[in-house]
């Protein structure tokens, strides 16, 4: 049989083109889809948050984005965060240090990593934080004001709870609120630890009229806070008028224990 060499040629030409033109269609599928992940609007972030976060006005894409204001759900109430934004790097989802969030609204600032566990749990990891300690009348019935920096080294969520945490918060210009005035209180600390009673908090004081030693316990969305108040504070007739309903007297100062849910 004789075999026509320009056929076979031509056939042989047409294969290699129809491969080269396969191969160069499916990188481009390849690209697309890349293309269309990197740029995918930050919109769908929305989608997928959990209904304890609010967010509006967002822009950027999934990696590299911000929203004019984004706000937390603490119980019935809500504590805003501000102008967020975010950077997430895919080749750390595995390794840690994926996000990298920033947060600021007035004066009140917020940084940190965050990493997502395959268990469903969210680790946070070199974050600070600066707020008015006034959010906290909204959880805790303490007439109090003053600016907290947060440090936190390495706080856990799972299973919508705290269970672990490791950091520490400085209250700074610690005042209490009264009707005839605010009086000055001092500096303190809390110092956080976990153990197996859940997460623990000793309160110590750097400075200040109010001496306060203490300490605060979170177990499952459970709080429970003992404090002991002595100093010259103590003797100030607004200050005991003002802690009269949550405050016990005990041997030169006052005791504080209460309880909630956060």
């Amino acid at each position: 049989m004789v075999v026509d060499q320009g056929v076979s040629t031509r056939r042989f030409g047409y294969e290699a083109t129809s491969m080269r033109w396969g191969r160069l269609a499916a990188l481009a599928a390849v690209l697309f889809i890349i293309i269309s992940i990197v740029r995918a609007p930050a919109a769908l972030v929305v989608s997928v948050l959990p209904p304890t976060l609010t967010i509006a006005g967002v822009s950027g894409t999934i990696w590299s984005g911000q929203t004019a204001n984004l706000s937390v759900s603490l119980g019935d109430q809500r504590l805003a965060l501000g102008q967020t934004r975010w950077q997430i790097n895919p080749l750390k989802l595995l390794t840690g240090g994926a996000i990298k969030l920033t947060t600021g609204w007035g004066s009140q600032r917020a940084q940190a990593t965050i990493d997502l566990g395959l268990d469903g749990s969210l680790t946070i990891t070199d974050s600070s934080l600066k707020l008015d300690v006034g959010w906290l009348r909204r959880v805790i019935p303490l007439y109090v004001a003053g600016v907290i920096d947060a440090d936190i080294e390495r706080m856990t969520f799972s299973s919508n709870a705290v269970n672990d945490v490791t950091g520490r918060l400085v209250w700074t210009d610690a005042a209490w609120r009264s009707n005839g005035g605010d009086i000055l209180l001092g500096t303190y600390a809390v110092d956080m630890s976990t153990s197996d009673d859940g997460v623990l908090g000793e309160v110590i004081t750097l400075k200040g009229a109010l001496n306060v030693t203490g300490s605060v316990q979170i177990k499952d969305s459970e709080y429970e806070l003992s404090l002991d108040l002595t100093g010259p504070a103590v003797r100030n007739e607004a200050f005991q008028q003002s802690i009269a309903l949550m405050a016990t007297p005990s041997g030169a100062g006052y005791q504080i224990a209460l309880t909630g849910t956060l």
